[in-house]
């Protein structure tokens, strides 16, 4: 019974981003925390909320409770952008890269570590992993793989 009153609690804190502020979300995560605190579900969530919101540092604390419970390529993904956005870049690769294993299939890891080794210094790499990009076979077609596929025939073009 517990457990399905927070489970309605968190449910109609997700709603309230259709009507209320990102800060009005954020305090109602803070308020569940407690009781969701082993919910990886619900940690992803605030973690990605609080990423949004530019608190790195306190999204890196969550994704690692998190990663006790569930560890998949959406969250490392969201662990890699954390580490990019302080500027922690060879964590970010490393978050990434691990990413691409788990889902060798998905464009988003692939892109983020051309983005980490262009900004790492390492064009050679760079541009092996984009050649990789455009030559992957798509398939389920979306408009995101198709800007990725595009900005890395671009990206290539260039040099």
């Amino acid at each position: 019974m517990k457990n399905m009153y927070y489970d309605r609690k968190w449910n109609q804190a997700i709603n309230q981003i259709k009507h209320g502020t990102t800060k009005e979300l954020l305090s109602e995560y803070e308020n569940l925390h407690p009781d969701f605190h082993n919910n990886p579900f619900f940690l992803y969530n605030y973690a990605a909320l609080l990423n949004n919101m530019r608190y790195w540092d306190n999204s890196a604390e969550i994704i690692r409770s998190c990663e006790k419970y569930l560890n998949d390529c959406d969250i490392q993904m969201l662990k890699g952008d954390n580490y990019k956005k302080r500027h922690h870049l060879m964590q970010a690769k490393v978050c990434f890269e691990l990413a691409s294993q788990m889902c060798p299939g998905k464009f988003a890891p692939l892109f983020e570590l051309v983005n980490v080794y262009d900004s790492i210094n390492q064009p050679i790499r760079a541009k092996e992993l984009a050649d990789h990009i455009i030559n992957m076979q798509v398939k389920v077609p979306s408009a995101t793989i198709t800007a990725i596929k595009m900005r890395m025939i671009k990206r290539v073009e260039a040099e």
